[in-house]
C-alpha cells in the first residue's frame, strides 16, 4: 500500500479501489431501559452502581447535615452543607448524562448541539450565589453581635460521619477511575472531606473557646467554594462560544488516523473542536463501503471522544483542517531543526 500526498488540495490517498459509500439508515428509535440493559456490559454496569450508590449516598449526607446546620445556627455547617449541595447536583448530573450516552443516537444527534455547558455554568452561578448569601448573613451576624450557634455533640457527630463517608465513597470510586464521570465524583469527595473537616475544627473550636470561629471556618469554605466553582464558570463560558480541540485531542487523533490510515480510500483531514469536557471529531474522507466506516467508527471510542463523523470531502473547502504529516516532511522538519540547532551553537 502506498500513500501519495496530493501538494494542491493537501489530501493523503491511500491506493485502494474506491467505491460509493453505501447509503447507513439507522432506526430513529431510541433503545428502551429493557435493550439498555442488554447493551450495558459488566464494566458499565458497575459505572452505573457506584454512582448509584454515590448519588443516594450524598443525597442522604446533605439531608442531614442541613438539619444540623439549622438547628445548630452554625454558619460553618451550613456553608458546608452547601458545597456538598453540589455534590448531589453535579453527580446526579453525571449520572444523567451517562443514561443518555447509552440511549440518544449520535449519528443522528445534529453536530455540535450536545453540551453540558450550559449546565455547567448555571449550577456554577448558583453555587457561588448561595455561598456568597449565607458568607453575607455570617458576616452580618458577626457585626451586628448575633453569631449565637448552639453546638452539641451531635452536630459535632453528624460532621465525622460525613467525613468517613465521603473518605469510604472516594475508595469506592477509586474502583473505578478510569471512568471520567468517576474521576469526577472522585475528587468531588475529596474536596467534601477538606470543607468538611474545616467545618468540624470551626465547630469544635467555636464549641469548647471561641464562639467567633464559626464564622472564619464559614469563611474559608465560602473561598473554597469560589475557588473551585469560578474557573468551572469561565471554562463554560468560552466552551458555549465554541472552542477548538485542545493538542492533547489532535495527537490523539493524528495517532488513530496513522495507525488505521489503511480504512481509508482517501483523507483529506480532520477537524476537532470541544463541547463541554469531550471533543467533536470530524474527518473528511472516502472510504470503500460501509463496513469500512464502521470498523473507522470503532477505533474512536474513546472517553474524550463525544462523537465521530466521516463527512465528504467535498464538505472541506470552507473548512480548516488538520493533516497527517508525510514521512518525508517529518524528515525535512527534523533536518532543519538539526541545521537551525547547529547555527545556534555556532
Amino acid at each position: 500500500m502506498s500513500v501519495d500526498k496530493n501538494e494542491e488540495t493537501g489530501a493523503t490517498k491511500v491506493s485502494t479501489a474506491s467505491l460509493p459509500a453505501l447509503p447507513q439508515v439507522p432506526s430513529s428509535r431510541a433503545p428502551s431501559t429493557l435493550n439498555l440493559l442488554k447493551m450495558t456490559s459488566r464494566k458499565e454496569l458497575a459505572e452505573y452502581i457506584i454512582m448509584i450508590i454515590v448519588n443516594f449516598a450524598n443525597v442522604g449526607l446533605v439531608l442531614i447535615k442541613g438539619v444540623a446546620a439549622y438547628v445548630s445556627c452554625s454558619f460553618s455547617i451550613g456553608t458546608s452543607a452547601i458545597e456538598s449541595f453540589g455534590d448531589v447536583f453535579v453527580s446526579i448530573l453525571l449520572l444523567v448524562q451517562l443514561c443518555l450516552d447509552k440511549r440518544v443516537k449520535k449519528s443522528e444527534y445534529p453536530r455540535g448541539r450536545s453540551s453540558e455547558s450550559t449546565t455547567n455554568l448555571t449550577a456554577s452561578v448558583v453555587m457561588m450565589a448561595l455561598a456568597f448569601v449565607n458568607f453575607i448573613q455570617s458576616f452580618d451576624a458577626l457585626i451586628t453581635g448575633k453569631l449565637e450557634p448552639d453546638f452539641g455533640l451531635p452536630h459535632i457527630l453528624v460532621i465525622v460521619v460525613n467525613i468517613l463517608v465521603k473518605i469510604f465513597l472516594f475508595f469506592v470510586c477509586l474502583l473505578k477511575r478510569e471512568n471520567n464521570q468517576i474521576r469526577v465524583l472522585m475528587r468531588d469527595q475529596l474536596t467534601d472531606v477538606l470543607t468538611n473537616s474545616i467545618a468540624l475544627i470551626a465547630v469544635c473550636i467555636s464549641y469548647t473557646v471561641w464562639k467567633e470561629c464559626d464564622f472564619i471556618g464559614a469563611t474559608i469554605i465560602f473561598f473554597l467554594i469560589v475557588r473551585n466553582w469560578a474557573p468551572i464558570v469561565s471554562e463554560s463560558w468560552f466552551k458555549l462560544q465554541g472552542v477548538k480541540g485542545s493538542k492533547d485531542i489532535n495527537k490523539k487523533i493524528a495517532d488513530l488516523l496513522s495507525t488505521n490510515l489503511g480504512l481509508f480510500s482517501t483523507l483529506t483531514g480532520y477537524a476537532t473542536y470541544h463541547i463541554g469536557n469531550k471533543a467533536i471529531v470530524e474527518i473528511y474522507c472516502e472510504t470503500e463501503n460501509s463496513e469500512k466506516r464502521a470498523e473507522i467508527l470503532s477505533k474512536f471510542v474513546d472517553d474524550e471522544i463525544h462523537a465521530v463523523y466521516l463527512l465528504p470531502v467535498e464538505e472541506s473547502k470552507h473548512v480548516t483542517l488538520k493533516t497527517l504529516p508525510v514521512e518525508g516532511d517529518s524528515d525535512r522538519t527534523a533536518e532543519t531543526d538539526a541545521a537551525v540547532q547547529l547555527l545556534q551553537k555556532v
